[in-house]
């Protein structure tokens, strides 16, 4: 008996699919093995096998050759939009997506991503919608945006968890975990790494399991439990050698290089670093693991006194750090751009929409007003008919069928002013609607002004400090021989401050960028503000040491603020920052604390150069103010003022400065009383 064309193409695909299965969790060379026999079958087939054949292909070249990876995908991708596979599609879009996601392209991937849910939502492809909603939650999750990440992940597994998808559930659950280990919630990421764990090895996923090891482990890393996390390692990096994973592989041997780094086992973390980071260039770049691992080397070559090569390294990790932070900003920007885009085209659609609807219910009336023209037409002949009637018939029937048009008449009025109150209330929608998107438009370029300073501090103000420093230690590298030990201990200071200086520079340009796209966390708490206050005073003394100012701190009684620790330590670092800058040499500042009703209220007073009226007015705008210089010429950036007002509103405080000229400056604010 002969088969039919059709039931060939399905038995085949069932073949392909159990070989590829089989394959999935044995060794490199039957991985080999099967890529080879993929690639003879696939001039043999076509149509809907063909798409089968290239997806697998696909991704079985994920962890070999992400090139190839996406070439495959391409191809396959193209085939089923010829055939209609609507499914295969979907599939196809978002494992494209994920081989960007590695290479850190998050934009492209976040658009495979989206692609693939419209169709999985249109066709009810509720397995696939899933996976999708998981796969836009892991690129929010990586950009650091982790509330959003945590919504796109819940309707994951909701979906999932109706459909008992256990195989979703899996990833869903890691990637719980991944969200709450970026975000410092370590007991809640491990409670969700063992979950994953359970499912996945229940299904017998190996590259699952093997991942799940991995981040146990680098939990208990984290817990300081370090030689629980060297199992877990060892574990996972058993799995990917089997499968010869070498993305696995080379993030396995970087944690435990971090490991061996931290037992003291130099020798052993110099040889896993090593072998992570030549794995990583064979495969064509891991940039986070290739962070890490330069970092953990740096570590290693200074503990082994080999200085030359640790600032190799540190160099080296810098420049991908820079690359990451960079790429990772860049696509936020862009991400949150294209959002404004989507909602202001979809707002401008729907007001197109109602200007037609408008104009439709304009010929509406209009047709109306016709036809009420011909029903009084039509109602004056019915009462002339009914006058004649009236005097050659029976009066009482006249009379009824007069009353019987009146009520007609009625309805139909009644209908007008029903049709004349929802134009109103439309047009009323529609003024609205234009509201909205002037408020999204001023968003938009408030945006995109936040952009612009963050582009020009980073150009010029960073700049010149960096300059500083490299040009400090160039010097003292070729001269070192030449110079002193009171001259390199000079310098050495000198690069010390530049650094710190720097340091504050970048702290007060991230929470000033932070504040402008609403990316701000606050966790609220009872604290000491004394405490608080004594380790910022800590601190500074060097810096206010350098100028012989005084730091005294005064209070009446122990006060506790209900406040986030880390903001109040913003403000009250530039605050006195300032009044360092502008104090002169051997000066004084004052630092008060008292309680006022239901509120502390805290001071910082000094004798310094003071200010005018006119730069009063302007200090707590919203707009960042040009820095003037300090007593020694100390330079900032601007931010320093406008980031502690924007936190001080958001810790429900006030903030003023009361100030002369050459009387010397009080800055005050007032924060919540804690217990």
């Amino acid at each position: 008996m002969i088969r039919s064309k059709g039931s060939c193409i399905v038995l085949l695909t069932i073949f392909i699919l159990f070989v590829s299965f089989l394959f999935s969790s044995v060794s490199y060379s039957q991985k080999r093995t099967t890529i080879d026999s993929l690639l003879k079958l696939l001039d043999k087939t076509k149509d809907s096998s063909k798409v089968v054949i290239l997806r697998q292909l696909s991704w079985e070249y994920r962890s070999i050759d992400t090139s190839k990876a996406i070439s495959f995908g391409k191809a396959a991708l193209v085939e089923a939009i010829k055939l209609n596979l609507k499914y295969e599609q979907t599939d196809i879009m978002g494992r494209l997506g994920v081989y960007k996601r590695n290479q850190g392209n998050y934009s492209k991937a976040m658009d495979y991503y989206f692609k693939s849910l419209e169709i999985a939502q249109k066709n009810n492809f509720l397995k696939l919608e899933a996976l999708e909603y998981n796969n836009i939650g892991d690129i929010y999750n990586r950009l650091g945006i982790y509330d959003q990440a945590l919504d796109y992940v819940r309707k994951a597994l909701n979906i999932s968890t109706k459909l008992n998808d256990k195989y979703n559930l899996s990833y869903i659950y890691h990637m719980f975990g991944l969200i709450y280990m970026n975000n410092s919630s370590t007991d809640s990421a491990l409670i969700s790494f063992r979950k994953s764990l359970h499912y996945q090895n229940e299904l017998k996923l190996q590259t699952g399991i093997a991942s799940s090891y991995q981040y146990i482990g680098m939990i208990h890393f984290k817990k300081a439990s370090y030689d629980s996390s060297h199992i877990y390692y060892n574990r996972a990096l058993e799995i990917f050698n089997l499968m010869n994973d070498r993305v696995g592989i080379a993030n396995i041997y970087k944690c435990i290089g971090e490991y061996y780094n931290q037992k003291g086992n130099y020798k052993c973390a110099l040889e896993y670093f090593t072998k992570s980071m030549q794995l990583i260039k064979l495969f064509g770049g891991i940039p986070q693991v290739n962070k890490d691992a330069a970092e953990g080397l740096k570590h290693t070559y200074t503990k082994l006194g080999n200085f030359e090569r640790a600032l190799y390294y540190q160099d080296f990790a810098t420049k991908i750090k820079d690359s990451i932070s960079n790429n990772i900003y860049t696509q936020k920007i862009t991400r949150l751009t294209e959002n404004f885009k989507f909602d202001i085209k979809a707002k401008e659609h729907e007001i197109i929409q109602k200007q037609k609807e408008e104009i439709l219910n304009e010929r509406i009336r209009y047709q109306r007003t016709q036809l009420n023209f011909f029903i009084i037409v039509f109602v004056l002949m019915i009462v002339l008919v009914g006058i004649i009637i009236f005097f050659y018939r029976d009066k009482n029937l006249a009379y009824k069928a007069l009353n019987l048009k009146k009520d007609e008449i009625v309805e139909l009025n009644n209908g007008l002013i029903i049709a004349n109150i929802e134009i109103k209330v439309q047009k009323e929608e529609i003024e609205n609607q234009r509201d909205i998107l002037q408020k999204q438009s001023d968003n938009l370029t408030q945006l995109n002004f936040t952009k612009d300073k963050l582009f020009s501090i980073i150009a010029h103000d960073l700049r010149v400090p960096f300059n500083s420093i490299i040009g400090f230690s160039d010097y003292i590298k070729e001269n070192f021989h030449l110079l002193s030990l009171e001259e390199i201990k000079e310098m050495n200071g000198l690069i010390n401050q530049t650094g710190i200086t720097t340091l504050r520079i970048l702290e007060n340009l991230l929470n000033w960028a932070k504040t402008q796209i609403n990316q701000v966390t606050i966790y609220k708490e009872s604290v000491n503000i004394s405490a608080i206050i004594n380790e910022i005073i800590k601190d500074f003394y060097p810096q206010a040491n350098n100028k012989k100012i005084k730091l005294i701190y005064e209070t009446t009684s122990t006060l506790n603020v209900y406040v986030d620790r880390n903001m109040v330590s913003t403000i009250l670092r530039n605050l006195i920052s300032n009044s360092i800058k502008y104090t002169k040499l051997g000066g004084e500042i004052f630092i008060m604390a008292s309680q006022k009703d239901d509120h502390v209220e805290i001071s910082i007073q000094d004798n310094g150069v003071g200010m005018s009226t006119e730069i009063k007015t302007k200090l707590f705008t919203s707009n960042v103010n040009p820095s003037t210089i300090g007593t020694l010429n100390e330079k900032g950036t601007g931010l320093g003022l406008a980031i502690c007002n924007e936190f001080v509103k958001k810790l429900d405080g006030k903030i003023w400065v009361e100030s002369e000229v050459d009387k010397g400056s009080t800055f005050k604010f007032t924060l919540p009383l804690g217990l």
